[in-house]
């Protein structure tokens, strides 16, 4: 049954999560070594990453996201404190995709100042 794939799915991100920080600081999320040398957009970027947990919660009712809101604050910190190294402007590889995630992140304020 799909609720209880994205159940496990789920379950899996704060192990994950934890695992990855451990082992490599310059991201909080795995990643295809593609996006290794890009953190802005929705492509690569761990705001990508987490936007894509949020999805699959809002999919699962009434689910005890751990960690998820401490998580979603420390992505969109490092992202905005990231913003100005990207010289990628594109949705998919740069900064429009940034403003878009933290837009969709219900960060409106933060997004129109970027």
């Amino acid at each position: 049954d799909i609720q209880d794939f994205i159940i496990k799915l789920l379950r899996g991100f704060t192990l994950t999560y934890g695992q990855w920080r451990k082992e490599f600081q310059s991201r909080f999320f795995p990643v295809h070594y593609y996006g290794l040398n890009f953190n802005q957009g929705i492509a690569f970027s761990d705001l990508a990453i987490l936007w894509s947990y949020q999805q699959l919660a809002k999919k699962v009712k009434n689910f005890k996201f751990d960690d998820y809101y401490e998580i979603r604050t420390q992505v969109i910190n490092e992202a905005v404190n990231n913003f100005k190294k990207s010289s990628l402007s594109g949705l998919f590889d740069g900064k429009i995709g940034t403003i878009w995630l933290i837009y969709e992140f219900g960060e409106i304020d933060r997004a129109v100042e970027l």
